[in-house]
């Protein structure tokens, strides 16, 4: 199904996927699991702002952690948005 899409479109889509469901489908298969890794923080990024997460798409990585308390994200700060999602 996606693999029949230019990866523009398939990347314009999968941020309005729940976030298991995106890394379920970097799982299943290697053209997706490639685009998604490549565009990993697009990704996951995105889906943060569509999902509620973070208060917009331009919220910088440091600032949606900081949203959040220490104890709900870790004691370090997170590395990438796919991690941030997590």
């Amino acid at each position: 199904m996606f693999s029949d899409l230019p990866s523009d479109i398939v990347l314009e889509i999968l941020p309005y996927l729940p976030l298991n469901t995106i890394a379920s489908l970097a799982l299943v298969s290697r053209g997706l699991h490639s685009l998604i890794n490549s565009n990993e923080n697009l990704v996951y990024r995105e889906a943060s702002c569509y999902q509620g997460y973070i208060p917009s798409c331009t919220t910088t990585l440091d600032k949606a952690y900081s949203l959040y308390s220490r104890r709900s994200m870790g004691a370090g700060p997170i590395p990438n948005w796919k991690d941030f999602c997590a």
